[in-house]
């Protein structure tokens, strides 16, 4: 049995739980076998692989077994399922069937056709259908995959339950065939995608921590921490995936000098819409500027509170003491501020030009409503959902929902290497960046005079941001936590991570 808590592992050793979706496009299951969902479909494979697995040759344990059972195939309804010529394609094969096939789902015909005006103009008898295709999830907590750090690829069940799906199940020959993972769409960016759900503050998923009022400072800068870093190195991590990903409205760029297209234009027109300077407001999406003015002016708010308090731990009262005031500079990575000092500015032209509205400066010291938790205020679903939305490369909105943020930026495939090091990838830059506020977070925050320094200095690094960069932080060579293998999967070298 698996230790129920971080406390219970030995010393040095962490984990941290994760979630996949994985977006595809197929045929409907097969009905002539009794089976009339993806998921029946699904689960009838893994028990005839559980039947047929030979114990002297597979060392596929029967919990793991169970494991992959626990697997969901949802319907996404915002997938574009490939281009209306191939779904329309995939509608005829289908028909040929027989009538006695059209009758036995309405849910095929999403699956098959996806819901385009143009398609359904083809085939005028169906009428408008909605967007759907079947989305692979992994288990939920506390039954979620997770991976330990350092790590033992040898000994990973995470690694084997994704390439067991993906493999065995989904490349089985009774399986989905054909399965598509569409690359661009009939408006012109990405037809499928694969999303990380990472674990920071669901209690029933690894590391299993409730978050406490104890915790609340650490937590609070520690992913302040993995979000700003996210920002630092998006334009880097997005090298990773399809070029038609990179702008995405779905899954947008983090740009730390705020949005560059909003969420109606498709990709052939992004940009073209100009907004005056008193409709700016408008922009409620992708406008990481918004977002970085709350969460700085509310930690450090937090921060001063905290800093009064008697259970304040001694070194933050010691920096406290210590710091020296200091003018923002944002080419100087050791300039340092006093964190009790914060320069207030009033609401006006900057709020025109981040597209925050009037009401914004409820930040203000006089006027913020008080909350239990920093975590909850710096991270108020509202704010979130009012700045960023969900559709940026990096979804904070999912902390409300599922205790996880979800890394959105990453084309779908069935290639069990690349996910496995997409994943990898993932959960070790929560872990990682998060562990170490000092050295990752400290410079946007406690540092900087005010959040408009704070924002030139994030500005700044994601300009000068590499791929070396990130591979130094990264990288177990490094001390890291991440073998050099991963970062060669997905640069699409031939060197793959292996179990």
């Amino acid at each position: 049995m698996p230790p129920k808590s971080e406390a219970s592992l030995r010393l040095g050793i962490s984990r941290r739980g994760f979630g996949i979706e994985l977006e595809t496009v197929q045929l409907p299951p097969a009905t002539s076998a009794g089976m009339f969902t993806k998921q029946a479909e699904m689960e009838s494979i893994i028990f005839q692989l559980r039947e047929e697995a030979r114990p002297d040759v597979e060392a596929f344990e029967p919990e793991e077994w169970e494991q992959l059972l626990k697997w969901s195939v949802g319907h996404d309804p915002q997938v574009e399922n490939s281009s209306p010529q191939a779904r329309l394609h995939l509608y005829r094969l289908w028909t040929a069937l027989g009538p006695e096939k059209l009758r036995q789902s309405s849910t095929v015909r999403d699956i098959v056709l996806g819901g385009d005006l143009q398609l359904c103009e083809a085939v005028p008898e169906l009428g408008r259908v909605s967007l759907a295709s079947p989305e692979y999830k992994s288990p939920a907590p506390p039954n979620e995959l997770y991976y330990q750090f350092p790590s033992d690829p040898k000994h990973c069940a995470a690694e084997r339950q994704i390439r067991k799906m993906l493999d065995c199940v989904l490349k089985h020959p009774n399986g989905p065939s054909p399965i598509l993972c569409p690359t661009l769409s009939s408006i012109g960016q990405s037809a499928s995608s694969i999303h990380v759900h990472v674990n920071v503050r669901n209690e029933l998923a690894w590391p299993r921590v409730e978050l406490t009022p104890e915790d609340d400072f650490a937590s609070t800068r520690a992913l302040l921490a993995v979000v700003v870093n996210w920002i630092r190195f998006d334009g880097v991590v997005r090298t990773f995936c399809k070029p038609w990903m990179w702008r995405d409205r779905s899954l947008a760029p983090m740009f730390a000098t705020g949005p560059e297209f909003v969420w109606p234009e498709v990709a052939w027109t992004q940009g073209t819409n100009v907004f005056p300077r008193d409709k700016a407001t408008d922009i409620k999406t992708y406008n990481v500027p918004a977002f970085f003015r709350h969460a700085f002016q509310t930690y450090r708010m937090g921060l001063e509170v905290d800093l009064d308090s008697p259970e304040m731990p001694a070194e933050c009262m010691s920096k406290r003491k210590e710091s020296p005031r200091a003018q923002c500079k944002t080419n100087d990575v050791s300039a340092e501020t006093s964190v009790d000092h914060v320069e207030w500015h009033e609401v006006g032209d900057m709020d025109a030009l981040f597209g925050v509205e009037d009401s914004f400066d409820a930040v203000d010291k006089d006027k913020i409503t008080p909350s239990p938790l920093l975590f909850d205020r710096v991270f108020d679903h509202d704010t979130v959902h009012g700045t960023l939305y969900r559709n940026c490369s990096l979804n904070l909105v999912a902390l409300h929902k599922y205790g996880t943020v979800e890394f959105r930026r990453m084309h779908a495939t069935i290639e069990s290497d690349f996910v496995v090091a997409w994943t990898r990838f993932c959960v070790a830059f929560v872990e990682l960046f998060g562990s170490d506020f000092d050295r990752f977070g400290r410079h946007y925050f406690d540092d900087a005079q005010d959040w408009e320094c704070g924002l030139e200095r994030l500005q700044l690094a994601q300009q000068e941001a590499t791929l070396d960069d990130l591979v130094a932080i990264m990288a177990t060579t490094n001390g890291g936590l991440l073998d050099s293998s991963v970062f060669a999967v997905l640069r699409g070298d031939k060197e793959s991570v292996k179990i």
